[in-house]
């Protein structure tokens, strides 16, 4: 969470693996918490407030994006509803805009807007596929990755659509997290966890690309796998 000291996941029961649901892990207590019990949820994202969950519900009736607190108190709120396209829908810290990750046969990625969100604004729609939006600290900037290229490649684009897409990785890359400073783009590539120097004024810029570790975890290529934590000492 923002606030650090839990970690929001999904987890399927383990006979078939078919149910999911939203767990809340309290590493204070060393203590994990249900907070779904329909089997149909998953995708969880923190609010910037480090209070409230977000995440994804699916039914016959399509796609549910659905918030409470992190603690279950208080009741389930309904943020929008859509069609089962809806593969999941990511904050702002602000929580006054929205990711969202639709598939129309490959990924596109939308924004909405507002409490409760509006319509659906097109940001990145292509003939390729785009996932794993994440916003920068201040909310001005979302990472993606996108293979336009012809293989899976990093990039940053303003949150309101403005100034075209700019690439992070060089070398195929994936999964992107930012540092809660704003000033790195973490991503995977290549076996390593790759941290990427971003500077955002006068103009938006790489400055250097450092690999961290070996990377021997579980991996998506989709949603990012692993977060940072809030002093940024924590994978």
């Amino acid at each position: 969470s923002p606030t650090s000291g839990r970690i929001a996941y999904q987890m399927s029961d383990r006979n078939t693996f078919a149910k999911t649901d939203i767990w809340i892990y309290n590493d204070l207590t060393r203590t994990p918490t249900r907070l779904t019990n329909d089997g149909n949820s998953g995708n969880p994202y923190w609010m910037g407030d480090g209070e409230r969950v977000v995440w994804i519900t699916r039914d016959g009736s399509g796609v549910h994006v659905r918030r409470q607190r992190w603690d279950g108190t208080g009741t389930p709120e309904t943020l929008f509803s859509g069609d089962s396209t809806i593969l999941y829908v990511v904050p702002s810290p602000s929580g006054s805009r929205w990711g969202v990750v639709k598939n129309g046969g490959f990924s596109d990625l939308y924004v909405t807007e507002g409490e409760p969100p509006g319509a659906l604004r097109p940001l990145v729609i292509s003939p390729n596929g785009e996932g794993g939006p994440r916003f920068s600290p201040d909310g001005r900037w979302i990472a993606y990755f996108g293979d336009e290229s012809g293989q899976t490649e990093v990039y940053v684009i303003a949150a309101n659509g403005d100034g075209g897409r700019h690439q992070v990785s060089t070398d195929g890359g994936g999964e992107p997290v930012w540092a809660p400073d704003g000033k790195t783009l973490y991503y995977r590539t290549g076996g390593s966890l790759v941290a990427a120097t971003i500077e955002t004024s006068p103009a938006f810029s790489v400055t250097s690309r450092t690999p961290l570790f070996p990377d021997r975890f579980v991996g998506s290529g989709n949603v990012a796998e692993y977060d940072v934590s809030r002093d940024g000492k924590n994978f």
